[in-house]
């Protein structure tokens, strides 16, 4: 799917959404995405892009929540690689691909015996999609991979954590949970968090332990824990973690997991990937790849078979929360020929162009929201937090239940319905995300 990058840059937040989307956020929501107004590069190349996602996928500003403004606006600029060096920070969390290790149990295209091969690529650190995968198929072999294990990592008294090297420095801190409050309590002063963990690194390896032959070590101190060598830990039985990066050698496999990796990525490199995973697969075995936040919600994903040596897309698939996201995830590439992303825009735009189902869909999500105490819609049509909003710590359990009543209300159902009448090959596949051919989406 082409999609040309703008031919004149934007100068003001205005100007930037007047172009793309046609109207503006809320004044509230316009001021948090206007702190960005004079990043980087990288940064407002991001936010554009974004919203022309956003408008390929006829999403309107009023539609947008408290959370996306703020990250658009103050979290995008310290998450993109720029951010890190130029290197891909190793985001990961407990259970994010939760719903993809059940597609993986149920899926309609292999079916994988005991001794199944799992090859998890860029898994992060900690290794935690690796050691989920571990915990959910203990009968078979998972191989978690990434670019970079570093030789340290650093936890302070809150459970936050910083990827170290040698020499101390910084590599990538993360917060101990994934929310607005941890983020804001790293983020707000990346300076001061940076300094304050090379301090305690300084002050905690001096007390290290010898670590012999590469062991795992670790230090205690004032609620801070410095470990050396800590990926060893991570490793079971059924579980070896290698460093190596897409194209490398690594063990043939009989399933290969890409998630949130490639959309940092270029067609080229793309196509490497494709070509790099065709010779690692066993014949028959299937290559995932994609993009989902935190228990697999706001996801989009493909599915691709190595059929008689050529790998063969079979299935493209999403959660049906993109269609109204409380995040960023939908949005998120770093270049305009990212397959999974334009295909979910494009894919999305055709659900909101049919207007009884758009209609009932956002009137039936903003009660739900409004109910849960998430959300309330102003008299001036654009959302806000009401005044007794639900505790930060709450909100995945009951986002959980608006998704799942949606689901057994039928629109999932109706996605379907109105994607066949649109001339594709659409249906819910077995995690109960809607799928759709890829034969028919331009991008394959």
């Amino acid at each position: 799917m082409a999609n040309s990058a703008p031919e004149a840059p934007w100068t003001s937040t205005e100007d930037l959404f007047d172009r793309t989307l046609g109207s503006c956020p809320s004044a509230t929501h316009l001021a948090l995405i206007k702190k960005a107004e004079n990043e980087r590069p990288e940064v407002k190349e991001f936010l554009h892009r974004a919203l022309r996602l956003m408008a390929i996928a006829k999403a309107p500003p009023a539609h947008m929540t408290p959370s996306l403004a703020w990250i658009l606006g103050v979290m995008i600029p310290r998450l993109l690689p720029g951010a890190w060096g130029n290197i891909v920070p190793p985001i990961t969390y407990e259970d994010r691909h939760k719903q993809i290790n059940a597609y993986l149990n149920a899926n309609p295209w292999g079916q994988f015996p005991d001794d199944t091969v799992l090859l998890e690529m860029g898994c992060g650190f900690p290794p935690q999609t690796a050691l989920d995968a571990a915990r959910d198929f203990p009968q078979w072999h998972v191989i978690g991979a990434d670019l970079q294990f570093d030789p340290y990592v650093l936890y302070d008294s809150d459970g936050n954590y910083a990827c170290m090297d040698s020499e101390g420095g910084v590599r990538y801190f993360h917060p101990s949970l994934p929310n607005r409050a941890t983020f804001a309590s790293l983020y707000d002063d990346t300076s001061l968090t940076f300094q304050r963990f090379r301090a305690t690194f300084a002050a905690l390896r001096e007390k290290l332990p010898a670590s012999v032959d590469g062991e795992c070590v670790s230090v205690e101190h004032d609620g801070a824990r410095l470990v050396q060598n800590p990926i060893g830990s991570y490793e079971r039985k059924n579980l070896k973690l290698i460093q190596a990066g897409l194209g490398a050698e690594t063990p043939p496999a009989d399933i290969i997991r890409v998630f949130n990796v490639l959309f940092y990525f270029d067609a080229a490199f793309r196509s490497r990937a494709e070509e790099w995973a065709l010779r690692t697969l066993r014949p028959g075995g299937l290559f995932l790849c994609g993009a989902d936040g935190n228990l697999t919600f706001e996801s989009r994903y493909s599915v691709y078979r190595n059929d008689n040596g050529k790998l063969v897309p079979k299935e493209f698939a999403f959660s049906l929360d993109n269609l109204r996201p409380p995040a960023v995830m939908p949005w998120f590439c770093l270049h305009d020929d990212e397959k999974e992303t334009f295909a979910l825009a494009k894919l999305m735009g055709v659900l909101r162009a049919d207007e009884e189902f758009r209609l009932d869909y956002d009137a039936r999500v903003d009660e739900l929201l409004a109910e849960n105490r998430m959300l309330v819609r102003q008299e001036d049509g654009f959302l806000t937090a009401p005044p007794d909003q639900l505790p930060i710590s709450e909100w995945l359990g009951a986002f959980t239940a608006v998704q799942n009543k949606l689901q057994q209300e039928g629109f999932v159902d109706r996605a379907v319905s109105v994607l066949k009448h649109a001339g594709y090959h659409a249906w819910i596949n077995p995690v109960g995300h809607v799928a759709v051919d890829p034969q028919g989406i331009a991008s394959f």
